[in-house]
């Protein structure tokens, strides 16, 4: 690149951003206004219902409990649950004790074997008596009951609770009087006379499309490629002189004027609510705070050279405002 070009670039860019930061504002569109409501949450609230597995069901019964669509029977005292059944809470078999009958000189003649209550001497242990089935339960013996059940119904999806908007499968708190919520952001209504347009408002749908193809269509490339001014030889050419050096510095001082005007308008919020507005953002923040000319030099080589000032001046418009 030549020395003229590098200055020729410079004044562009300085231009652009002083027409960015100018006090400039569309009166055929605007932009909404906006703020943001917070993370969506996952719905779980079931109102009267029960959430189970990330469903609503109908809640059982007395004594009964939700598995899914079905009501199962609760296990009665001195059970334990087993799924369909319900399996008594004591040990089928235990040793028992021997019980001296008959002592005399300190030996014991006779033994007793001895079951404890609820149990049966069968020689060498004691088994357990088979009780009866529980009242409300079924089964053959009270050893293993069956339990009831009856089905509740197909579930439902969770909904938000009362104090939250549902917005795309996720919950999140209401908007404030006159904004409509989409996602987790909360958007302004348009005032009188405007229809809505995307994020912002037009006077007319031809408005409206003229807009919005200038922000999708604002790519054109710049007439000099900032990313190939690359290196330190043409920068070094450029400050042999010193005629040259005292140009390229003015011109750099120029657009670090530009950038903290702008950083200081109502233009860079909506600069920065794109993803193009942040990534230029953030080198000329790089630029703004270079020591010296080289580094200011190298800050420029990392723009983008397509559509910079076209990009800026497409989303330059102002807030609406009710």
């Amino acid at each position: 690149m030549t020395r003229s070009g590098i200055l020729y670039l410079l004044a562009i860019l300085a231009t652009s951003l002083w027409l960015a930061s100018s006090a400039f504002a569309a009166d055929d569109y605007c932009y909404k206004d906006s703020y943001g409501r917070g993370v969506g949450t996952i719905p779980n609230d079931c109102g009267a219902k029960e959430n189970d597995a990330g469903l609503c069901y109908g809640k059982c019964k007395a004594t009964y409990y939700g598995v899914g669509p079905v009501c199962w029977q609760s296990c009665p005292s001195g059970y334990v649950d087993t799924g369909a059944l319900c399996h008594i809470d004591k040990a089928l078999t235990t040793g028992g004790s021997w019980v001296c009958t008959a002592e005399k000189w300190g030996i014991c003649w006779f033994k007793k074997h001895e079951c404890p209550s609820g149990y049966t001497n069968v020689g060498l242990f004691c088994a357990l008596n088979t009780p009866s089935v529980p009242a409300g339960y079924k089964g053959l013996t009270g050893l293993d009951i069956v339990k009831d059940s009856y089905g509740r119904g197909v579930g439902t999806i969770p909904g938000c609770p009362s104090n939250k908007s549902y917005d795309a499968g996720l919950c999140y708190v209401g908007c404030k009087s006159g904004y409509s919520g989409i996602g987790p952001v909360c958007w302004d209504s348009c005032p009188s006379g405007y229809s809505a347009c995307g994020a912002g408002c037009a006077t007319s749908s031809k408005e409206c499309a003229t807009v919005t193809a200038n922000m999708v269509t604002s790519t054109l490339t710049l007439a000099v490629n900032i990313a190939t001014m690359g290196g330190a030889g043409e920068a070094e050419a450029a400050e042999d002189s010193a005629e040259e050096a005292t140009k390229l510095e003015q011109q750099i001082q120029q657009a670090k004027d530009a950038w903290n005007q702008l950083k200081n308008s109502s233009q860079y919020k909506t600069l920065m609510a794109t993803a193009k507005g942040v990534s230029y953002a953030a080198k000329m923040e790089k630029l703004a705070t270079a020591q010296n000319t080289g580094e200011a030099l190298k800050a420029l080589a990392g723009f983008d050279p397509t559509g910079i000032s076209e990009t800026v001046a497409a989303f330059s418009f102002h807030v609406c405002h009710q």
